[in-house]
């Protein structure tokens, strides 16, 4: 083994100071932001709706949801967040004409939970006991390879596609489901968005 010391420029050190600066603060839920905007959910708006919509995204209240302490506090942090991510995507005045309503209830939902998803369980930004129990209250984004698999286990979805998510009652109907199945299974509903990876490999 060699044991002559390595000699580090000062410079290296620095910038893992830098970088451990901005790890703690934007470059997580920046990258988190950029990557919940894939190629596949976005091509899905009018061109120049992803600079739209990551400035949402980045601008949604973390401290609150952290501190979240009931199922019901994180509705309402999620119904409040929500309008942030719908208003950045009606900044193009096509997504609306091609979405409708389904553009909040169907899209901007899937966004925001997938955003929310991927930062509790695929980031280092919360620490272990916070997102242990963030992970417990996260809904599922709803979207035709959701509702495709809860029509083959018996469940009406009540739509056909994502853009016929168009109401409230629509989106809370199929959150509530996912979440009593997901008691009486003694697990969280959460884990219902692993359908969407099984799609993924049966796709490959």
């Amino acid at each position: 083994m060699n044991t002559n010391k390595i000699v580090l420029p000062p410079e290296l050190v620095v910038e893992f100071r830098r970088l451990e600066t901005r790890h703690n603060s934007n470059l997580v839920v920046e990258r988190t932001a950029f990557v919940a905007l894939g190629p596949s959910l976005i091509r899905a708006f009018k061109k120049g709706t992803k600079r739209d919509v990551i400035p949402a995204l980045l601008k949604i209240d973390l401290n609150r949801f952290a501190k979240c302490k009931s199922r019901e506090e994180f509705r309402l942090f999620f119904e409040d967040e929500l309008k942030k991510v719908y208003h950045a995507l009606a900044l193009k005045p096509e997504n609306i004409e091609k979405h409708g309503n389904g553009l909040k209830w169907g899209h901007a939902t899937k966004i925001l939970c997938i955003y929310l998803r991927d930062l509790v369980l695929y980031s280092r930004y919360f620490d272990e006991e916070t997102a242990k129990w963030l992970e417990s209250l996260l809904y599922n984004l709803i979207d035709r390879v959701v509702m495709d698999r809860l029509r083959d286990l018996g469940v009406d979805p009540g739509a056909s596609g994502i853009k016929d998510i168009d109401t409230a009652d629509k989106f809370w109907r199929l959150q509530r489901i996912l979440d009593e199945a997901a008691k009486l299974a003694n697990t969280i509903q959460i884990h219902f968005d692993d359908v969407q990876a099984e799609d993924l490999v049966e796709d490959s």
